[in-house]
């Protein structure tokens, strides 16, 4: 896949999880948001600009902890001076973590069905209790919610119900892609082929929608979330981690 593909991609799945703020420096994307995830608050460095590594490192850093918020520098695999980059903020001392793959597929019109335990919600107050109770590692389930409401593309806010909700997931359309976020399942039904379910149905809500490419983000340790996704056809397109200061760490 070429630079300039991924990097469209790339720009697509920043727009489908929006940040409360975002500021653009030097061909680096900084968001903010309370600290809710560490996609939405932290430096992508998508573009090449002109000043030094150095300078906007050290800038980035001097911005985020005058914001009160711990600098994390998210990088792409395809980005130029990714390795230069990952040179000097190991040798500032920053840790590498959370490696992430993003997984691509095309979509067919009518290639997935809708199936009888799918509910789907228009707006995200009703749905993002739901997802909180399912993973209750989360916090700040009011950030989260704001973040939804910033999102300027279709949304789905879709479930799979057993009488009560089991499963929940969130799809973003936008200019023919589908992003996939937020895809958990009740502990007690994992394991199950809910979580299967549940994506299928997003992916028959994003092809209604017009998206002929479809693209999620998974940790590359989750090895079960991986094969699943492989089973459905998503292929690895390119990949993602993350950098933060020991001292920022909680």
């Amino acid at each position: 896949m070429s630079k300039l593909y991924l990097q469209h991609l790339e720009e697509t799945s920043l727009n489908a999880w929006p940040a409360l703020n975002t500021l653009v420096y030097d061909g680096w994307i900084l968001r903010m948001s309370n600290g809710y995830t560490k996609r939405a608050n932290s430096v992508t460095p998508l573009y090449r600009g002109h000043n030094s590594l150095t300078e906007k490192i050290n800038h980035c850093i001097r911005l985020y902890h005058r914001c009160h918020l711990p600098p994390i520098f998210r990088v792409p695999s395809f980005v130029s001076d990714a390795a230069l980059l990952d040179k000097q903020l190991a040798d500032k001392g920053y840790t590498r973590f959370d490696e992430t793959i993003v997984m691509t597929m095309p979509l067919e019109p009518r290639q997935y069905q809708y199936t009888p335990r799918m509910f789907e919600l228009h707006w995200p107050d009703l749905w993002v209790p739901l997802y909180h109770e399912m993973d209750p590692s989360r916090k700040d389930a009011a950030t989260h919610e704001e973040i939804l409401n910033r999102i300027m593309g279709d949304t789905s806010y879709m479930t799979i119900r057993l009488g009560d909700p089991i499963a929940c997931g969130l799809g973003v359309c936008e200019a023919g892609y589908l992003g996939l976020f937020d895809i958990v399942v009740q502990s007690d039904y994992r394991g199950k082929g809910f979580g299967r379910e549940l994506v299928q149905n997003l992916l028959a809500w994003g092809e209604d929608e017009g998206a002929k490419h479809a693209y999620l983000q998974v940790t590359a340790k989750n090895s079960p979330a991986i094969a699943l996704y492989t089973k459905l056809g998503f292929q690895e397109s390119y990949r993602y981690w993350y950098w933060i200061h020991p001292s920022d760490q909680e």
